[in-house]
């Protein structure tokens, strides 16, 4: 699933998510919100203008794909943490 992302003309970050609609007031905020919806980095179309919307500027482009980022990878250490390594002989 791909997400067009934009800002509000109130400062507001917006998602477009197959029609609905992911509202929050920082780019670190949608990007958890994102995260948690299934979407990766890879996952944002940042070109997509909509009326009454202005683009992310390069710096908001770099905070969300950062966000996103160091969201995949707590989640991938907390994901390790909890999992119990598994040995050779016990795979066997």
């Amino acid at each position: 699933m791909k997400a067009s992302v934009y800002k509000l003309t109130q400062g507001v970050f917006l998602a477009d998510l197959a029609g609905q609609r992911v509202m929050r007031g920082t780019v670190e905020d949608l990007a958890a919100a994102l995260f948690q919806a299934g979407l990766t980095a890879d996952d944002l179309l940042l070109g997509d203008w909509r009326e009454d919307a202005e683009l992310l500027t390069a710096v908001e482009q770099t905070e969300l794909r950062q966000a996103m980022t160091s969201g995949q990878a707590a989640a991938g250490q907390a994901f390790t943490a909890q999992t119990p390594a598994i040995t050779a002989d016990q795979a066997a």
